[in-house]
């Protein structure tokens, strides 16, 4: 027996379960399809910009913050979207008749009302039907609610302190510069490069990296029953080390990772016209340190965990968790201080740094992090292995 032997045994259980192969190979493919064009809106705002849409538009308030607003919408607003008069107080069916998704309402005596200390708020109505533009009237709103509460602060700190008018312009100055005064904002997904990333390069990425972690879930569990089985004593008989056991079931088990990788690349490559580069090298680098990364990953559970149920319920939520934070299925703001410190997001980072023809030297960094964690996985999984052996 040798390590050839052993990845020909892990082929042949592969195939004797067609079903769950092609499954394990279609899987990458329709999760790519489904988030690309569900999220794709999102992401033609990067490449085209927000297209300009209609919006009801009633302003009852003749005092300080109706006034403002009024003139934000119709400043800065503009670029956006271009306000509609109602023609009744029905705003509902406005809506509907218009065919207009959003409408916003400031109320009577809406300055009045927060100064002196009542309950009062702008009315945002929206249909549901379109997340781009219930997004921009949110964020708009957003931000000129965060620009009054930081003027009416200022204004608060001015009585306090007793500060002068030129003390006052300074200190507005100074936020200014910091902040800026745009009530809505654009965050780039990527700044790979010249261009940004589409919906479908940005989940060919995602969804392929997210498929090689979980392909060390077939390792993982391919060893804790081998343990049930008591194959341990049955191998000791044959002339093979542990080290030698435990690379014949990774590469066995890694053959289902690569050729997921080959059916991403080539698919999105040929139905979604994703670009991934010219630097294959890399690209090839990044897929097998993610494997490795996570097989290591699955021999250390696999030596800590005697059921197999419960080792692959303890990956899918490393698995799950790991990408959710790294904003492999759609970017989460709060959770960015957490996923740059993720396999996934470094792994991302390298491969559309290559994607936008960048050297191994402009992302060498996130490279030596993912080999770096790969051989820091992989020495821990073989000290608990050979440990968890001898107890066998």
């Amino acid at each position: 027996m040798n390590v050839i032997t052993i990845i020909k045994n892990e082929l042949k259980l592969m195939l004797r379960n067609r079903v769950n192969l092609v499954v394990l190979l279609v899987t990458p493919i329709a999760m790519i399809a489904l988030m690309g064009y569900a999220l794709k809106p999102f992401f033609n705002i990067e490449e085209k910009g927000i297209e300009k849409f209609n919006v009801l538009y009633i302003n009852n308030d003749d005092g300080y913050i109706g006034n403002s607003i009024d003139e934000s919408i119709r400043g800065e607003g503009n670029q956006y979207f271009n306000l509609v008069n109602p023609d009744s107080e029905d705003i509902e069916g406005q809506l509907f008749a218009k065919n207009i998704d959003e409408a916003i309402i400031i109320p009577e005596e809406l300055t009045q009302k927060l100064i002196s200390g009542e309950e009062a708020s702008i009315i945002h109505i929206s249909s549901g039907k379109d997340m781009i533009s219930n997004s921009v009237v949110n964020s708009f709103l957003g931000g000129f609610k965060d620009a009054a509460n930081l003027g009416m602060n200022i204004e608060s700190v001015i009585r306090t302190y007793d500060l002068n008018t030129q003390e006052a312009a300074s200190i507005g100055v100074d936020l200014t510069k910091k902040y800026g005064n745009c009530f809505v904002n654009t965050r780039s997904i990527s700044k790979q490069g010249t261009s940004t990333l589409g919906s479908f390069q940005y989940f060919s990425v995602s969804m392929l990296i997210f498929f090689l972690l979980n392909s060390g879930m077939g390792l993982g569990i391919g060893i804790v029953d081998d343990r049930s089985n008591k194959l341990y004593s049955r191998i000791s008989s044959y002339p093979i080390t542990n080290n030698q056991y435990l690379l014949g079931k990774t590469l066995g088990n890694g053959v289902i990772g690569i050729l997921q990788a080959v059916l991403v690349i080539l698919f999105s490559s040929l139905v979604f016209k994703v670009n991934w580069g010219n630097n294959y090298g890399g690209l090839a680098l990044v897929v097998i340190t993610v494997l490795f990364s996570s097989s290591g990953l699955a021999v250390i559970l696999s030596s800590l965990i005697n059921s197999s149920k419960a080792l692959s319920t303890a990956l899918i939520v490393i698995y799950w968790s790991i990408t959710f934070a790294s904003g492999a299925f759609t970017p989460v703001p709060a959770l960015e201080p957490i996923g740059r410190f993720t396999m996934n997001k470094w792994a991302f980072e390298a491969i559309t740094g290559f994607m936008a023809g960048k050297s191994f030297g402009n992302v060498s960094i996130y490279l030596i992090m993912l080999i770096a964690l790969c051989l820091i996985l992989w020495m821990l999984g073989i000290v608990l292995y050979r440990r968890r052996g001898l107890n066998e």
